[in-house]
């Protein structure tokens, strides 16, 4: 019989014979708990004499696979990327692994687990030793009070879920760090249980999947100290779990994880440069000074939010440039006098989920943020049109305008409408439903995107490498310099507005 794995966020998950369900609320086998694109229920995998059927449940922002909206069910293929509400990706796998537990992380064949003795050096542990049931002996124990023991390990130890698992339902929240929270220094990590959690005697912390800490009194607590993981503070997101244990030592698995950034590094505040406001497709940018940047976020933590954004719109396997985000940064400037934008992105939120989402399945993200990046959604008029400050002149050039009927580009439903659907064919028809490529293109006619799309060789997942031309640049550092400030208003000293993805 063959045997399958889930990969998503640089982890995975052995599929078994029980079904395995998938969507934002924790329960799930496979929780996405902080992607509102994703429905709280929204697919199922079933084994089915070893085929594996994934079985849509009417989500909300719809499934695809391979870019083909799923509806129903439909057997699954070795290689198959499965969309979630165009944000959430997973690549399903078949092998021939021997079967294991939905929850077993995937292990590389080549490496055995290993325990760090009390000297700092590795010992193997062996596959038959009880030390696979319980937290590995021989480490430090740095801390204790009020009868609360604490393991730390510089260099987390590997940690085995191959053990029984328990009837114990008890269920876990972290408290203390939110998902995306860049960590400067230590920080105290909680566990709250629902019903008190009677039946858990112990609490495992794991980051990156290592055990970090173990605790076995209640409340259970650690402390995360990211300067003991410098390995770890590389801007990409680290994952932070916990497993609860029974009296008899029994694993209780949980399916929240806190996604995190490690950060040790000193950073400067970005410097105001002078850069131009978004001008309208079609006329000639007339440079203007920029506002100073007001927030005080970190490389680290503006390349975790490039990278989300990025997931939101669909893409997948682009390389983040250090340049690139360093330009991001310096561009925020612009945005974060754009107070107010959430509650004026609302008054066009239906409109914007229609057009974009509903006739051309393109995806909320799209519509919202360009339309953050050219106006804060405040609405041209004149020479160009909406929240998208289009000309009149390049909608007609285009043919942007014959889905409006009698209605103009001034009329909010039309300027949604043609710009959704240039959008489309720059996504679906030039750059192969590309989200960065399109982005880098907006401004050009369809024509004039073909004709640049062949000019780009070399790497395209490195794409601030591969696009030459400054104007395309300037276009992808606008977008998401407009993107990362509407997701993040709180840190970037926007206090009265909400992450953009709320009106997805």
């Amino acid at each position: 019989m063959a045997n399958a794995t889930l990969k998503f966020d640089g982890r995975g998950i052995r599929l078994g014979e029980d079904l395995t369900t998938i969507g934002r609320a924790s329960d799930n086998t496979v929780s996405f708990a902080g992607d509102s694109n994703v429905s709280r229920y929204h697919l199922e995998i079933e084994n089915r004499g070893g085929g594996f059927y994934l079985i849509e449940l009417g989500s909300s922002n719809g499934t695809t696979i391979g870019g083909e909206k799923i509806s129903g069910e439909k057997l699954l293929n070795d290689g198959d990327v499965i969309t979630l509400g165009n944000s959430a990706v997973i690549e399903f796998v078949l092998d021939k692994e021997p079967e294991q537990k939905a929850e077993t992380p995937i292990a590389n064949a080549d490496e055995t687990p290993t325990e760090i003795a009390a000297d700092g050096g590795a010992t193997a542990i062996s596959e038959t030793s009880p030390q696979n049931n319980k937290f590995p002996t021989g480490l430090a124990v740095t801390g204790a009070s009020v009868g609360l023991a604490f393991v730390f390990v510089v260099g987390a130890v590997l940690f085995s879920y191959d053990t029984a698992a328990s009837g114990c339902q008890a269920k876990a929240k972290i408290k203390g760090v939110e998902a995306h929270d860049t960590l400067r220094k230590t920080q105290e990590i909680e566990v709250e249980l629902e019903d008190e959690g009677k039946c858990v005697s112990r609490a495992i912390f794991l980051l990156d999947d290592k055990v970090l800490a173990t605790a076995e009194e209640k409340p259970f607590t650690a402390k995360l100290d990211p300067n003991n993981f410098p390995s770890l503070a590389t801007g990409e997101n680290v994952g932070l779990k916990v497993i609860l244990e029974d009296a008899d030592g029994k694993r209780i698995q949980q399916t929240e994880e806190v996604l995190l950034v490690l950060e040790t590094r000193a950073v400067e505040t970005p410097k105001p440069i002078e850069t131009q406001t978004p001008e309208p497709i079609g006329t000639t940018p007339t440079p203007k000074p920029s506002p100073v940047t007001k927030g005080k976020v970190s490389p680290a933590e503006a390349q975790t939010m490039i990278e989300n954004i990025i997931k939101s719109m669909g893409g997948k396997g682009h390389k983040i440039n250090k340049e690139f985000v360093e330009k991001v940064l310096a561009k925020t400037g612009e945005f974060t006098n754009a107070g107010g934008f959430s509650s004026r992105a609302a008054s066009f939120q239906d409109t914007i989920k229609t057009a974009y989402t509903k006739d051309t399945v393109v995806g909320s993200p799209l519509g919202f943020l360009t339309a953050m990046s050219r106006s804060q959604f405040n609405p041209a008029q004149g020479a160009e049109s909406g929240i998208w400050k289009m000309s009149n002149e390049f909608a007609e050039k285009n043919s942007l305008t014959t889905v409006c009927g009698t209605q103009t580009l001034s009329d909010t439903e039309c300027a949604a409408k043609a710009s959704a659907n240039y959008t489309k064919n720059l996504l679906s028809t030039v750059f192969a439903d590309d989200p960065v490529y399109t982005v880098a293109a907006y401004g050009m006619s369809p024509g004039e995107a073909f004709d640049w799309n062949r000019t780009i060789s070399g790497d395209r997942a490195d794409f601030w490498n591969a696009i030459k031309a400054q104007p395309q640049r300037d276009e992808l550092v606008k977008f998401f310099a407009a993107g990362i400030v509407a997701e993040n208003p709180q840190k970037f000293g926007l206090k009265d507005d909400k992450p953009i993805s709320l009106l997805y």
